[in-house]
């Protein structure tokens, strides 16, 4: 069943209301429009809808995030080295995406994040700037490390090969049932390690299995790593988990592909060619298509593209053609 967009906007007051009320977002989405998995636009609302909770979440419990990180950052510590880049997809609110970045001792000299909702990477981008500006105790002085953008995980906007390692956060998690599309976009823009920190659905309790069933989780993972061209290397338990029915494991899986050199790391998400960043919008001069910018974050979604092919054009006309 092909279900268009205003369909799935038109009943965001309700889900809002449903997550006011204590409901899931997610499984009222799901039953309204007679939905059988989440889909990017569910995911987007229901994370939307949600976007604050991670940071006030991390307050809260700071201690126990503080060791997941490191956890997280012991596994990634093996394979990034200095002047490298690192990616998260699903980055949230950037609360992993720094905890991480904080405990490595190698730091990478670029950072990048996205995630499917504005509204949380807009929280990503307002928590990294106020930490930077704790960290440089320099008012004022813009983030210059991490960079975060709306983009969907099917259609990374970044060149094949460009990102030396990329890692995830429960952000595959509520993919089930297109581990294999998920994964292969993920690996089609790293150059040395993927390592994904997400639950494994085989070896959860059977009260986790059926938690994990009914959000549409991620199942079948290291088949879906083989099939998707990845080399699954190891599989280790994190520790340091938020809840015992949603364990995490870090699923640590080598490239089998050559690095490749780019003059820009952006890619239109839809035909792949290169985008430049321009005033206020992003622009593939191949495709004609433009992306825009707003509250200086970058929306890469295939979604958010227009049609603009004369907008280098328009730029340079001499104002005296125009009369």
């Amino acid at each position: 069943m092909n279900i268009s967009k205003l369909q799935y906007y038109a009943l965001v007051p309700q889900a809002r209301e449903t997550y006011k009320n204590g409901g899931n977002i997610a499984a009222f989405l799901r039953e309204s429009l007679l939905l059988d998995r989440n889909t990017p636009e569910v995911i987007e609302i229901a994370y939307d809808i949600q976007a604050g909770t991670y940071i006030e979440h991390l307050h809260k419990y700071p201690l126990m995030y503080q060791n997941y990180y490191t956890e997280l950052a012991g596994y990634l510590e093996v394979y990034i080295s200095k002047g490298e880049s690192l990616l998260e997809v699903g980055c949230g609110e950037g609360t992993t995406t720094l905890g991480v970045y904080q405990k490595l001792v190698n730091k990478p000299s670029q950072i990048l994040g996205f995630d499917i909702s504005f509204s949380r990477v807009k929280f990503a981008t307002a928590f990294w700037n106020h930490q930077y500006e704790k960290y440089t105790r320099v008012s004022g002085k813009p983030n210059s490390i991490a960079k975060f953008f709306v983009a969907d995980l099917f259609a990374i906007p970044l060149a094949d090969k460009s990102i030396d390692v990329v890692f995830t956060s429960h952000s595959l998690e509520p993919n089930g049932g297109r581990e294999v599309e998920a994964l292969r976009s993920i690996f089609r823009v790293a150059s040395k390690r993927v390592l994904l920190f997400e639950p494994y659905f085989e070896l959860a309790s059977p009260e986790g299995q059926l938690r994990m069933s009914s959000h549409g989780y991620i199942k079948k993972l290291p088949e879906a790593i083989a099939e998707a061209g990845g080399i699954l290397k190891s599989v280790q338990k994190i520790e340091s988990i938020q809840n015992p029915l949603n364990p995490t494991y870090c699923f640590d899986i080598e490239i089998n592909s050559e690095p490749t050199q780019h003059s820009t790391i952006w890619v239109d998400p839809i035909t792949f060619n290169p985008l430049s960043e321009q005033d206020s919008c992003f622009y593939c001069q191949i495709s004609g298509l433009s992306y825009p910018v707003i509250q200086n974050i970058p929306c890469l979604r295939p979604e958010n593209a227009i049609v603009a092919t004369r907008l280098l054009d328009t730029l340079n006309l001499d104002a005296q053609k125009l009369y």
